[in-house]
Parts: structure tokens; C-alpha cells; sequence
């Protein structure tokens, strides 16, 4: 399971991504008509950079509590990418799509920050059990 974690989700993650933002890349260079497909996931992609960018920056800021960190972080993801959806025109702002949009982009922001967080714990679980080995080999040499 840590290997499915921690190499194949993201190197399936990766390969996908590189290879819709290439296809789009070069359907939007070449002119082939997608209904406006290939522009959007390259907007997309600027947007998880923006979004990157601010993360790390955001990071840089010394939260008091984690849940305080993830509710300002959300808050700023989400309106820099209320303005890529709006300028990018990604959808029509109506109350039903926005409702819908954001939605989806709640639950990807909480999975995302699950994931990391279970492997988090996973990394931690196994410096514990590293150490507890170490001081029990340390116990037996003493």
C-alpha cells in the first residue's frame, strides 16, 4: 500500500498530466479546433501553478493551528481560481454551476490534504518503528 501511495499514484498522476497538457499545447499551436478544451487545460494548468505558488507562500506564514492554515489556504486557492473560471471563462457563472464547481473543488482541496496527511503519518509511523528498533539494539548492546 505505501508503494501505491507513494509511487504509482503519483507517477500516474504525472504521466497523465504531462501528456493532456502536451496534447492540448500543441491543439491549440496547431490550430485543431477542440471547443476550447485545449485552452482550458492550459489555464487549468497555470492555475495549479498560481495555486502552488501561493501554497508555498501561504506555507511561509506561522499558523497557530493547522485547521486555521487549511481554512485561509482554501479560501485563497479558491478565490484565485473563482478568477482564472471567470477571466478563462470555464463555466457560466450561474448559481447552479458555481454551486457545482465548488463543490468539486472543496472535495479535491479535503482529498488532496487527506492524502498527503495519511502519508504523513505513514512516514512517521515508520521513523517510530525505526527508533524503537534502535533503542531496543541500543537496550541489548547496553
Amino acid at each position: 500500500m505505501n508503494k501505491i501511495r507513494k509511487i504509482y499514484i503519483p507517477s500516474i498522476t504525472i504521466a497523465f498530466t504531462l501528456v493532456v497538457i502536451w496534447s492540448s499545447a500543441g491543439n491549440v499551436i496547431r490550430g485543431i479546433p477542440n471547443n476550447g478544451y485545449g485552452m482550458f487545460v492550459l489555464q487549468l494548468f497555470v492555475y495549479l501553478i498560481a495555486a502552488e505558488i501561493a501554497d508555498m507562500l501561504i506555507s511561509k506564514v506561522d499558523f497557530k493551528t493547522y485547521i486555521s492554515y487549511f481554512f485561509i489556504e482554501t479560501g485563497i486557492l479558491y478565490a484565485i481560481m473563482l478568477m482564472f473560471a471567470y477571466f478563462g471563462r470555464w463555466f457560466p457563472f450561474q448559481v447552479k454551476n458555481l454551486a457545482g464547481i465548488t463543490l468539486l473543488f472543496f472535495s479535491v482541496c479535503a482529498y488532496i490534504h487527506y492524502y498527503f496527511y495519511k502519508i504523513r503519518k505513514a512516514e512517521a509511523e515508520e521513523i517510530n518503528r525505526l527508533l524503537a528498533e534502535k533503542n531496543l539494539l541500543d537496550k541489548r548492546m547496553d
